[in-house]
Order: C-alpha cells, then sequence, then structure tokens
C-alpha cells in the first residue's frame, strides 16, 4: 500500500503545475490526463511460473500462477498536440499474482498457497494513428519501458493426513524479492464520455524481466529455487480499462 500510496503522489506533483497553470488560463485546454481504473494480467506461453506448484511427470515445480491475475493501473498522460496525436505517458501498475493447488492421494491431500505483489513503474510514447467517427475516439499503438519490483512473496503448504484426520501446515522460506527492467508494447482506443471524462481500453504484451535477470536466484515467478539453473524471460499479457480525466 506504501508503494501505491508513492505512486499517487508522484502523479499529482507532475499534474501540479500544469492543473494550476489551466486555472489561470481556462480557455486553454489542458494537455495532461489522469488515468486510472482495473488491469489483468497472465502469463503468455510456456513459463515456470504457470506451472503446477507439485509437480509430476509431466511437470517441474512451478508458481501456480495461471489464469488471469488482478491489479490496478494509474497514468499520466501527456498529450504532444491539440489532436491528442501524440503523446507521453508516466504511471504504473500494481498485480496482485496467486497460484494454488490441490492434490488428492488416497491416505492424504496436499494443499500449495502462493502469493507475490509486483509494483511495474513505467514510461512511453504513443502515436494515435486513427480517429474515429463517434465519441471523438482514438487508436492509438505505444511502446513501454518498465521497471518491475517483485514483493510479498509467500508460500504455504497443507498437508491433511486422512487416516490420522491431523493437519500439517508449512511456510517454507521463499525466494528475495526482485527488481527487473523490462519493455512493452500496446494497441489501446479511448473514446470520450462527456468531457473531460473519456474511457481508455487496451491491451498491451510485455516482457517483464529483459534486463537484470539472475540464473542464480532461478525463475522469476517460482515461490523456490528447486532444480533452476536460469531466469527465463517471462512474456505477459495486460488487458486495462481505465477512466481517463482531462485535469
Amino acid at each position: 500500500m506504501k508503494n501505491i500510496a508513492s505512486l499517487i503522489i508522484l502523479l499529482f506533483i507532475l499534474s501540479y503545475p500544469v492543473f494550476t497553470a489551466n486555472g489561470q488560463n481556462a480557455a486553454s485546454a489542458s494537455p495532461l490526463y489522469i488515468a486510472g481504473g482495473l488491469t489483468t494480467y497472465w502469463i503468455n506461453g510456456y513459463n515456470a511460473g504457470s506451472e503446477p506448484l507439485f509437480p509430476d511427470t509431466a511437470h517441474v515445480f512451478g508458481g501456480g500462477i495461471y489464469g488471469q491475475q488482478p491489479g490496478i493501473s494509474l497514468r499520466a498522460i501527456y498529450m504532444l498536440d491539440t489532436n491528442r496525436k501524440y503523446r507521453v505517458t508516466l504511471g504504473g501498475d500494481y498485480l496482485f499474482l496467486s497460484g494454488g493447488q490441490r492434490m488428492e492421494e488416497k491416505f492424504f491431500q496436499l494443499i500449495g498457497r502462493h502469493t507475490m505483489n509486483i509494483l511495474s513503474l513505467s514510461g512511453g510514447f504513443e502515436y494515435a494513428f486513427a480517429t474515429l467517427p463517434l465519441a471523438n475516439a482514438k487508436i492509438y499503438a505505444g511502446a513501454e519501458a518498465n521497471c518491475s519490483f517483485l514483493e510479498n512473496i509467500e508460500f504455504k503448504r497443507q498437508l491433511y493426513y486422512k487416516v490420522f484426520d491431523t493437519v500439517l501446515v508449512q511456510t517454507p522460506a521463499t525466494k528475495q524479492s526482485a527488481t527487473r527492467f523490462g519493455a512493452a508494447v500496446r494497441l489501446g482506443v479511448e473514446g470520450e464520455l462527456l468531457d473531460p471524462l473519456y474511457v481508455n481500453m487496451s491491451i498491451a504484451y510485455s516482457a517483464v524481466n529483459l534486463f537484470n535477470r539472475n540464473d542464480n536466484r532461478g525463475e522469476l515467478l517460482t515461490p523456490q529455487r528447486i532444480g533452476e539453473f536460469k531466469e527465463s524471460v517471462v512474456g505477459n499479457m495486460f488487458f486495462s480499462f481505465w477512466l481517463q480525466y482531462r485535469l
């Protein structure tokens, strides 16, 4: 929560000079927009992070993180021209990743739970290459550089012995927090609801750990290093739905 609060304060500080300038000159439309809302994240392609927590003959030890994962986004978007064609973006996403697995056997039941949070700060450039006839809408494409902080990594195992009706709970040590650098490409559409309020929807493909990988730590999104000898690049998809307000 401290990271989210810091991000909000940073965006407010960046927007304050423009906001006050617009108060002095109301006839001039502000080039600065603030966008925020929901985003979903899922791992694309093969990666140990989306493999089951408990291995079998076909799988290695994984992170259990498969399917869509929730998150929240906040962006400052600065329009470089009055037609909203060229824009610079600054902001971040806060993701809540979780994975689990239940294994049923004749004499026991094994349940695993793995969670972590990712704060990803990004900056980039977007280009609106098409204008739609309705809602003053723009279709845009962009590229971003990002820095991601993996934190609050937790792993819990619960073993239930059916014969003895007893439960053993374990919280083994997990990997340390990590910082990685990556990049993303984004395609989206924004349209006017009622000026100054807009809707912004987009999809993005990101590689979260293009740089600063650490093979000694093993795979990025698994809780423990078991049989891991390198850190693979993690490709992921985002779908975002934001409300966007012109200051």
